[in-house]
């Protein structure tokens, strides 16, 4: 991909877009920047950014990623993950931009949580975007980036650094890995083909025991793992998965024109009626602070809305299941959504 004329950095937190904006400008002295202090929440101000410089190809890469954090607080990821997508989507629209590749995660797929729930709501905007504007839509997908901020490699390394337990949450849970440079591939390769209303994949292999991967890690660092340094099984947390899926069933992957990536064409039925569904959504928002976005999210997802309806009025305590021993720990099974930027 050719070097941009112009590359705009847009995010609400100062200190990452300060450093990003000094790095990118010690490694690329000609090429012209310009960091934008943006909320995407604020679509006035999304919408005025895209007004003035009119970007001709958008990587929306912001979003609240934390299951735990985002169970305990479902309006922000509605209000930050949804709405946000949808703002910088339409400006996108509206100023002419050629692509818009929105990252979402293998969390969307059959979501559990309303981490999963507000990106897969994002790929149900996008692909309704695709069907009927000229401006080309796609989504990819990603499954855990090794080595990013929040990742489990990194919680364990930390962990491991201390001399301290490493908290696995269940014996069984896997999950999907990709590095760095294969997340970068993929959002680059997709904006490259990338038609318009596609799902681009990469394939990632077999998923990994996260168990093992921890005592993978023990022996790496050098330690007996369970002895010289213990694991603790913690317990799932509410929407969390045993395993993740990387595609719906109805869903069928097919090879595209770069190896190791995948596209899916079919589009979810649910997409044509969605953008209705975020303007309620919305409108929840603001009017009682989200105390009822189940009713709202109930008419897409019918089963998701009565479990988190039923959910939000038990103050029972979830304990862990009987075989696992309990211990406080991080949440290790942290897609890596946000890319730079964090929004």
């Amino acid at each position: 991909m050719a070097m941009p004329k112009k590359l705009l950095l847009l995010d609400k937190t100062e200190n990452s877009l300060f450093y990003i904006d000094r790095e990118l400008r010690e490694q690329f002295p000609g090429l012209a920047i310009t960091p934008c202090l943006v909320d995407v929440t604020l679509r006035d101000c999304v919408d005025k950014v895209f007004q003035e410089h009119k970007p001709s190809l958008v990587f929306h890469a912001a979003a609240y990623k934390h299951v735990g954090l985002l169970e305990l607080h479902p309006s922000e990821a509605m209000r930050n993950n949804v709405l946000g997508t949808r703002n910088v989507a339409m400006a996108a629209l509206e100023h002419g931009a050629g692509k818009f590749v929105n990252i979402s995660t293998d969390k969307a797929v059959n979501p559990e949580n309303y981490m999963g729930l507000s990106k897969k709501l994002t790929e149900l905007c996008i692909q309704h975007l695709s069907s009927t504007n000229a401006t080309r839509f796609m989504n990819v997908r990603f499954g855990n980036v090794a080595g990013s901020t929040g990742s489990v490699l990194r919680l364990f390394w930390d962990h491991i650094q201390k001399g301290e337990p490493l908290h696995v949450t269940d014996p069984r849970a896997t999950r999907f890995f990709m590095s760095i440079p294969e997340a970068v591939h993929l959002i680059l390769r997709a904006a490259g083909q990338g038609r318009g209303g596609e799902t681009f994949v990469l394939e990632m292999g077999d998923p990994i025991n996260i168990y093992e991967l921890a005592k993978s890690m023990s022996l790496l660092a050098g330690f007996a793992p369970g002895k010289e340094l213990p694991i603790h099984f913690v317990g799932l947390r509410g929407g969390e998965k045993v395993t993740e899926e990387l595609w719906s069933s109805w869903e069928h992957p097919k090879p595209s024109a770069h190896k190791g990536i995948l596209v899916i064409t079919e589009k979810d039925f649910r997409a044509s009626s969605i953008l209705p569904i975020i303007e309620e959504l919305e409108r929840e928002l603001r009017s009682n602070a989200g105390e009822n976005l189940h009713v709202s999210i109930g008419r897409l997802f019918p089963s998701f809305g009565l479990k988190h309806a039923s959910d939000s009025k038990s103050t029972e305590p979830q304990m862990p299941s009987p075989h696992l021993r309990p211990h406080g720990g991080h949440d290790e099974h942290t897609a890596f959504e946000t890319g730079y930027g964090r929004s």
